[in-house]
């Protein structure tokens, strides 16, 4: 069935009419790919010729790459060598597909989440794509950071380069904290988001600390618990959360025993000290993983007085050397007022001596008790009391332990265990003394009233020495001897013994 004319006419108009928009439009965008719609718009239309075709291909080139049957939908619509060359062509100088040419940027920040110290460089980078294909050359600019950056610094601007890669660098201040930055595309161009990259400035690493208060005033008698309060902070003056805290005496005897505390999220850490927590005046340090960032003074207000406090027992006392004293020895701290002082560290000392414990706290009378073991030298031993800037001392004394060793000198020179020449008819004097395991002189007294009662049995006896006086003043007996013969003989006095060879007058005598 054959159809009217007009009707003809009419479809033929609207097809050269469409043929006709779609080379008007290629000729004037220049630059805009064809798409299949197009190609097949032009190849229907009759009164557009295939070569004005071939040259709106090769200048305009294809949204699209031909497949099997668009090669074969080109073919039959007439599609001549000229066209399917210029398809060709246009198909081997695209190495990859286009972007659709209304798709929109995308800004993807890599990463999200950027973290960095005050005083140093940030490095943002952000990746420019348009559809599936990176973008360079694109500009970009980075908003928000006049909060952030160091005073006076321009607004960030970058451009992405061949690979879509794009990069701040923002020199970040002093302050601490977390920022929402925000990328948009430079020169009006659109981005279905404007993404955000939150930037944290975290502290650095502790460097001092603030304390409340910066003085301790103790009373002995006050029961009430102290708070100590610390805020640790960076060298910009940030605060900083998560570090471990403590307090520590710089005198090991202050008594302070206060755990580690971690900073809360502003850097503060809170100390509660009980009652009498610290017996000692001095200097108390805030430390962070060992370091001193700051320091308070502990000082009573009630201190030890030197007028009022002393060894109540104990004092005074004989012992022998290197025994331990009888009785105790009772120090008692009380302040000016006379009001017994409790819990106090009191430290003993001693010089001649030893003590235990070598520190003590004083009880609820004031009183600190220690263990005194006198020292080897017989003399005094003295012990020392210390608290606060007070030292009180008590002496004792030590006596020589029993006798282990008698020595026998001549002219201050020891011989007994040797050999003494002496000359005939010529008096000549030894001295007697004792001597401790310590090497302290032992009083001999006694030896000289034995040495008495037995002289004359020794005159009887000896052939070769005549005991002519025998003196003593407490510590030494001097006994004096008269040769009366002639030859050697070994000579007994106590435990000690000299051979004593007798010479004429003009041999040699030592």
């Amino acid at each position: 069935m054959s159809q009217p004319a007009g009707s003809l006419a009419a479809r033929a108009l609207l097809v050269w009419a469409a043929a006709c928009g779609v080379a008007a439009r290629a000729s004037a965008q220049g630059s805009d790919p064809l798409r299949k719609t197009d190609v097949v718009r032009l190849l229907s239309s009759p009164v557009i010729g295939k070569s004005e075709i071939a040259d709106l291909i090769r200048r305009n080139c294809l949204a699209f790459r031909p497949t099997e049957r668009d090669w074969a939908d080109l073919r039959n619509l007439g599609a001549d060598a000229e066209i399917l060359g210029s398809v060709g062509a246009c198909t081997g100088r695209s190495r990859s597909p286009e972007p659709a040419p209304r798709a929109a940027f995308t800004v993807v920040p890599l990463p999200e989440r950027v973290v960095v110290a005050p005083e140093s460089d940030a490095m943002l980078r952000i990746l420019v794509k348009r559809g599936d294909l990176v973008q360079g050359g694109v500009g970009l600019v980075l908003r928000g950071t006049s909060a952030v950056a160091e005073k006076g610094a321009p607004e960030a601007q970058a451009v992405s380069d061949e690979n879509g890669l794009a990069q701040f660098r923002l020199r970040v201040g002093r302050v601490a904290g977390t920022y929402s930055l925000r990328v948009t595309l430079k020169g009006g161009a659109t981005s279905p988001t404007d993404p955000l990259i939150e930037l944290i400035v975290r502290p650095a690493s502790p460097a001092m600390a603030d304390v409340l208060p910066t003085q301790l005033s103790l009373d002995s008698a006050d029961i009430r618990r102290i708070a100590v309060a610390v805020v640790v902070k960076d060298a910009f003056g940030n605060p900083v959360p998560g570090e471990p805290v403590e307090l520590r005496g710089v005198d090991p005897e202050m008594g302070l025993a206060a755990d580690p505390t971690p900073t809360d999220s502003v850097g503060r850490a809170t100390f509660v000290l009980e009652p009498r927590t610290i017996r000692r005046a001095g200097r108390i340090d805030v430390r962070v993983h060992g370091n001193r960032l700051a320091s308070l003074e502990a000082a009573f207000t009630d201190a030890v007085s030197s007028a009022a406090s002393r060894f109540v027992t104990g004092a005074e006392q004989i012992g022998i050397a290197r025994t331990q004293v009888n009785t105790q020895l009772v120090f008692q701290a009380r302040a000016s007022s006379g009001r017994p002082l409790a819990g106090r560290v009191i430290s003993f000392t001693a010089h001649n001596a030893e003590v235990a414990p070598d520190h003590a706290i004083t009880d609820g009378a004031g009183l600190a008790q220690v263990q005194v073991t006198l020292g080897a030298k017989a003399g005094a031993a003295i012990v020392i009391a210390s608290a606060d800037s007070v030292r009180i001392q008590a002496t004792l004394h030590v006596q020589p332990a029993a006798p282990t060793a008698v020595i026998i000198e001549q002219n201050r020179v020891r011989v007994d265990g040797g050999h003494l020449v002496v000359a005939a008819e010529t008096p000549f004097a030894l001295n007697v003394s004792a001597r401790d395991a310590y090497g302290n002189a032992v009083p001999v007294a006694g030896l000289a009233r034995v040495l008495e009662h037995m002289r004359a049995q020794f005159n009887a006896r000896s052939s070769l020495l005549r005991m002519e006086s025998v003196q003593s003043d407490y510590w030494v007996t001097t006994v004096t001897f008269k040769p009366v013969g002639r030859g050697t003989a070994p000579l007994t006095i106590a435990d000690a013994t000299v051979a004593v060879e007798v010479v004429g007058r003009s041999g040699p005598r030592r």
